[in-house]
C-alpha cells in the first residue's frame, strides 16, 4: 500500500536505474524500457543481436525474419521488489513465420503499480483507493533483405493511467495518456564470419507524451541500441554464445522543460546535457548462454553504467544469472538480478515460458 506521492515517484524509478538522467533528458513512458524475458534477464539483457524467438518483437523485430514456425511466449515478474511487493509486470508475445513473405509478431505489456491509498494533507487517514497501470500492444513485421540481412518494424500503442481526477488537485480529468510509437530494427547474420551476428534498433520513436496539456509534455523514451553476438562454440552436444549490447536514451527537453521534437532529439541526444561523457552515459549489457544438448541452458551476464551508478559498490557490473529448459517445443526460463543490499533492483526474478509449434 502506498500513498499517492510515493506511488507516482515509483513510476519514474525504473528509468532512474536505466540511466542517471537530468531534467533536460528525462523522458516519459519509462515502463517501455523494462526488459522482458527471463532468458534476457539471465544474460544481462544483451539481446539485440540474439533476437531469435518471440521476444524479438520487443528486442529487435528484424530478428523475426530468421525464425520458423510459430511460437507463444509469456513472462511474469515482480518489479522493484526492494521497494514494493505489488508492482507486477507481465509480457505476452506471439510470432509466426510467413516463409518467403517474412514474419509477423504481436506482443503486449501490462504493468500494474498496485493499489494506491490516497490520503489528505491533514493526516494519514485514507480518503480513496485506486489502481494505477500502464499497458502497451504492438504489431511487428520483418522481412529478409538478403540471405543474411533483415529489417523489422513494430507499431505500438501504449497508455498510462496514473490517477483519477477525483484525487488530483486542480485537475478535472484523469491523469491518463495514450501514444503511438515505432521500433525499427536491423539484423545481420554472418557479419565478418558465420559465427558473428550484429543488430541495431531505434525504439519508441514517437511524439511527446501528454497527460494534461502540451506545456507539460514528456519526450518519448526513444532509445538507440546496438549489439553483437559471437558463437564461440558450436557442436551437436554443446553451444556457447556471447553477447554484448550498448544503448543510449535519445530524449531531450528545451530550456522551459518541454519536450523537443523527435527529429531534434535524434540529432542532439548523442551529446546530451548531463555533463558526462558519451561512454559513461552508455548502458552496457553483456552475457553468455551455454546450451547442453539444446535442452539445458545456463546463463550469466552483467549490467553496467557509470553515470547512472548502475554497478556494485565495488564498481563491478551488476551480475545476472539464469537457467532454461527445453523439451519438444516447450520451454521454461528463470532469470535473476543480484545487486547491492537494499537496491530496488536486487533480487528481481523473471519467469517465462515458450511454446513452439
Amino acid at each position: 500500500m502506498k500513498n499517492l506521492k510515493l506511488h507516482i515517484l515509483l513510476l519514474f524509478l525504473p528509468l532512474f536505474f536505466v540511466s542517471h538522467l537530468k531534467a533536460q533528458t528525462e523522458p516519459g513512458g519509462v515502463f517501455l524500457l523494462i526488459a522482458p524475458g527471463a532468458r534476457a534477464g539471465g544474460m544481462g539483457e544483451a539481446q539485440v543481436a540474439l533476437a531469435n524467438d518471440a521476444y524479438a518483437a520487443y528486442w529487435n523485430p528484424a530478428g523475426l525474419a530468421f525464425t520458423d514456425g510459430q511460437e507463444i511466449a509469456a513472462m511474469h515478474m515482480n518489479w522493484l521488489p526492494g521497494l514494493a511487493d505489488d508492482i507486477a509486470y507481465d509480457f505476452l508475445a506471439y510470432r509466426r513465420s510467413l516463409g518467403a513473405h517474412g514474419a509477423l509478431g504481436f506482443h503486449g505489456i501490462y504493468l500494474s503499480l498496485g493499489e494506491v491509498v490516497h490520503t489528505g494533507p491533514s493526516g494519514p487517514e485514507p480518503l480513496d483507493k485506486f489502481t494505477s497501470y500502464m499497458w502497451s500492444t504492438g504489431v511487428s513485421y520483418a522481412r529478409n533483405l538478403s540471405s543474411n540481412l533483415s529489417i523489422g518494424l513494430t507499431v505500438k500503442y501504449f497508455q498510462q493511467f496514473l490517477a483519477p481526477a477525483r484525487v488530483l488537485e486542480e485537475e478535472t480529468v484523469d491523469a491518463v495518456s495514450g501514444n503511438i510509437a515505432l521500433d525499427i530494427g536491423l539484423f545481420k547474420q554472418q557479419m565478418w564470419s558465420d559465427r558473428v551476428a550484429v543488430g541495431l534498433t531505434l525504439s519508441n520513436l514517437g511524439s511527446a507524451i501528454t497527460f494534461f496539456d502540451s506545456d507539460r509534455a514528456d519526450p518519448a523514451p526513444t532509445r538507440f541500441r546496438t549489439g553483437v553476438k559471437v558463437a564461440v562454440l558450436r557442436s551437436d552436444q554443446v553451444t556457447l554464445d556471447l553477447a554484448y549490447d550498448a544503448s543510449k536514451i535519445l530524449a531531450l527537453r528545451d530550456a522551459s522543460g518541454g519536450a523537443l521534437p523527435i527529429s531534434q532529439a535524434l540529432l542532439e541526444g548523442w551529446i546530451g546535457n548531463t555533463g558526462e561523457s558519451l561512454w559513461d552515459e552508455l548502458l552496457h549489457n553483456f552475457g553468455g548462454e551455454l546450451r547442453i544438448f539444446q535442452s539445458l541452458a545456463l546463463r550469466a551476464g552483467g549490467v553496467y553504467q557509470e553515470s547512472g551508478a548502475l554497478h556494485l559498490e565495488s564498481g563491478a557490473p551488476i551480475p545476472t544469472l539464469g537457467v532454461g529448459l527445453r523439451y519438444k517445443g516447450l520451454g521454461g526460463d528463470f532469470g535473476y538480478i543480484l545487486g547491492n543490499k537494499n537496491h530496488p533492483l536486487a533480487n528481481t526474478m523473471r519467469f517465462s515460458m515458450n511454446i513452439q509449434f
